[in-house]
């Protein structure tokens, strides 16, 4: 690594391994993201659901849609042959939240991503589409504050990762940290290759998860430096 390169990963989430067989990519990657914002549900993180708040928070925030045991587990088997789409995995997750705390503020968005931005449109909708439209720029600056990113869609096809780092040396060398439920290590891929197409993400909204967040290490020059998380930063 040379001087000009900046690299940041966070460190202690786990890495969820998904079977060779099944779809719930993108359950792994949520499963993966709570256990980094809230450590405290790793112990239960893939138990089945008991009573009212016990076992894996997602499959709780797939209760509150599905009450019903037919239907739950009705849903729960179609995830694991289809998998789940990212806009049904954010209200989940959402939901859960809300209930959780108690609270109607929203916790995570969903956004497309694009590696670079379109600057010159020619329909009105189409400006509401890329405004709605975030970049490259977007996940790293949440990354480099405390927060893990899903990425779904784009250069990974029909597969759901967690963002958990990234390397910069100017705006063309960017590379981007991912835990891959199908593999057993963290990879490394060029930010241009992944955020194309349908690229979509799951984020984290930064004012809702001031607490806790995963330390990371930022290494510039070859010097690496460990830095946990402080609430204070939010107020810099």
């Amino acid at each position: 690594m040379d001087s000009l390169t900046e690299q940041v990963e966070l460190v202690g989430i786990p890495h969820y391994a998904q079977g060779e067989a099944d779809g719930l990519c993108v359950y792994y990657a949520l499963s993966m993201m709570l256990a980094a914002l809230h450590p405290a549900w790793g112990p239960t993180m893939h138990e089945a659901p008991r009573y009212s708040w016990k076992g894996s928070p997602v499959f709780q925030g797939l209760r509150r849609f599905y009450r019903s045991d037919r239907l739950f587990k009705q849903k729960v088997a179609e995830w694991f042959f289809k998998g789940m789409s990212t806009g049904e995995a954010t209200a989940i997750l959402n939901r859960f939240f809300q209930q959780h705390f108690r609270s109607h503020a929203r916790y995570f968005v969903r956004r497309p991503v694009r590696a670079r931005r379109v600057k010159r449109l020619k329909y009105s909708r189409r400006k509401r589409d890329i405004a709605r439209t975030w970049t490259v720029q977007d996940v790293l600056v949440a990354i480099n504050w405390h927060l893990p990113v899903i990425v779904t869609g784009g250069g990974l096809g029909l597969h759901a990762v967690l963002a958990v780092g990234y390397s910069a040396r100017g705006r063309g060398d960017r590379h981007i940290c991912l835990l891959d439920p199908a593999q057993i290590r963290a990879e490394w891929q060029p930010c241009g290759e992944v955020f194309i197409g349908d690229a979509d993400i799951i984020m984290p909204v930064q004012d809702q998860f001031r607490e806790y967040r995963p330390s990371r290490v930022i290494t510039i020059g070859g010097a690496p430096k460990f830095e946990p998380w402080k609430p204070e930063y939010l107020g810099e």
